[in-house]
């Protein structure tokens, strides 16, 4: 076979496999499987909690644990185990979901709440995130190009997620486009509604963030620059609630406040 011949060859190839993937990353689109998606997540929590410190808390993590698997149970996306942790950090307010349902919240967070339901809506918030998988179509419209290149030739996939890792523990949480946080607002309302509790937890919450970074926004800033909240997010919450049928709901304020008291002894 002549050298042209094999050029053309390989072109071909190229053409074939790599093009259709190269633009399904452009279009910001998921091409991992959920193992895949499951193991970056993995290696991801491994390399951040080098980097934070987890509350050594047990009635803490098994309180946020229920109320996190409440929230699951009426989730859209049952083919992954969830884990929720808390982060020893109460002079910040912020929560995160990685890739595979590994979701964090900061006990800065934790404070400035003054219900279960604020709490449970932004757990609900966080879920959304992991049932659309907005972390992976992050991911690979980031830096999908060497991760699909990785997989395609049979690399060491684990390098690959601990080298992404890297990045993001470097550069800080993923920051999502506002389609990607109205999806997760929307599924937010609607786990929160769903599991019981009064959805409107999630706005109050939001409305809360929104009135004190003026006055706190050190304390605010990771949150707000990782949940973006103009007041057409806020609004467009309160109209899906509005939407919902009337029933009983809850709050859950009473055991909150009870555990807040517990929340550093």
């Amino acid at each position: 076979m002549k050298f042209a011949e094999c050029i053309r060859n390989v072109k071909s190839l190229y053409t074939v496999l790599f093009l259709p993937v190269l633009f399904l990353i452009s279009c910001g689109a998921n091409i991992f499987s959920t193992d895949q998606e499951v193991n970056m997540g993995q290696e991801f929590s491994k390399e951040i909690e080098k980097q934070l410190t987890l509350l050594d808390n047990e009635e803490w993590q098994n309180y946020i644990s229920e109320v996190g698997n409440k929230l699951v149970s009426v989730c859209d996306r049952q083919d992954i185990e969830y884990s929720f942790k808390i982060v020893d950090d109460s002079a910040t307010v912020n929560a995160f979901a990685l890739p595979g349902g590994f979701i964090y919240l900061y006990s800065g967070l934790l404070k400035k709440a003054d219900n279960e339901a604020e709490v449970a809506g932004v757990i609900a918030h966080e879920i959304g995130h992991v049932v659309g998988k907005h972390g992976m179509k992050k991911l690979t419209s980031i830096y999908g190009y060497q991760l699909v290149i990785a997989l395609a030739l049979g690399g060491d996939t684990r390098q690959v997620e601990r080298m992404v890792t890297d990045v993001i523990v470097g550069a800080g949480m993923l920051k999502y486009g506002r389609s990607n946080e109205f999806e997760a607002d929307r599924l937010g309302v609607n786990y929160s509604y769903a599991a019981g509790y009064d959805p409107s937890g999630l706005v109050t919450f939001f409305e809360k963030l929104s009135n004190l970074h003026n006055t706190q926004p050190s304390a605010l800033e990771k949150m707000l620059s990782t949940h973006p909240m103009p007041e057409d997010r806020i609004n467009n919450a309160k109209t899906i609630i509005a939407s919902l049928p009337a029933k009983d709901l809850t709050s859950n304020a009473e055991k909150f406040l009870s555990m807040k008291k517990k929340l550093y002894k």
